[in-house]
């Protein structure tokens, strides 16, 4: 596979230590799930051990949290460098101590996946614009309104403040509103693909979570579009000096 492709799997020592490295050194938030249960915490990486190819991670804060991952057979990562998807999964975690309080202690992954792939271009949203979604839930609080961060024609990325989302990876939501500045309410349905943490300059801990758009209509997509160009065109005239 070209080094050019944003979509790569890395298998080469090095470049995996690489990666991990960076992944230490700017203390990134990694989501960490156990596939195929309800089971996910924020973690980040404390210490890396390139002889003995072991990664030392935080554990969770609760002991139920820790036994019930101590017994599971894999665990999936997943983190954002540069806007880049960081994917990879391990086999086998166990207890450790670091800088004398308890943490978990896991292998070098054997490959990392590098995803950047969009089925569209997504555009950030400005700051100054009021963008909302709004999610129909199973459970209280039963409605759900979320700031959107960015948007496409095929989904976007909502800011999860109370991390409400955390373990909805896979999840599809009907009767979705979104409300977009100067358009029309547009309902749709959404499945959600990924959550990834995130941390403000407050220091603040938020949810990034980024969702498909299932079944869209025509209509629907065509609005989304005219929305989408709109943005294109304002964040150009930004750039010159135009707005």
């Amino acid at each position: 596979m070209s080094h050019h492709d944003p979509d790569l799997q890395i298998t080469a020592p090095l470049e995996i230590l690489s990666v991990l490295r960076s992944l230490e050194e700017r203390n990134t938030l990694i989501h960490l799930h156990v596939p195929g249960r309800q089971l996910a915490i924020i973690t980040t990486v404390l210490q890396i051990d390139d002889g003995k190819q072991t990664i030392i991670i935080d554990n969770a804060s609760e002991d139920d949290l820790n036994n019930r991952l101590l017994r599971a057979s894999s665990l999936s990562m997943e983190a954002q460098l540069d806007r880049i998807r960081i994917l990879f999964s391990v086999n086998g975690v166990r207890a450790c101590m670091f800088d004398g309080k308890p943490a978990l202690e896991i292998p070098f992954p054997d490959s990392i996946t590098r995803l950047q792939r969009r089925e569209y271009y997504r555009i950030d949203i400005p700051l100054s614009d009021t963008a909302t979604c709004a999610m129909q839930l199973p459970v209280q609080p039963y409605t759900l309104k979320l700031s959107i961060r960015d948007i496409s024609c095929g989904g976007l990325s909502l800011l999860d403040q109370e991390h409400v989302l955390e373990k909805s990876l896979g999840t599809v939501f009907d009767y979705c509103t979104l409300q977009l500045p100067e358009q029309p309410p547009l309902k749709l349905s959404m499945k959600v693909v990924r959550a990834v943490p995130e941390k403000l300059a407050n220091e603040k801990v938020i949810l990034r979570v980024g969702c498909a758009f299932i079944n869209i209509s025509n209509p629907a997509r065509m609005q989304l579009q005219r929305y989408v160009s709109q943005l294109e065109r304002k964040a150009i005239a930004r750039q010159r000096g135009l707005d």
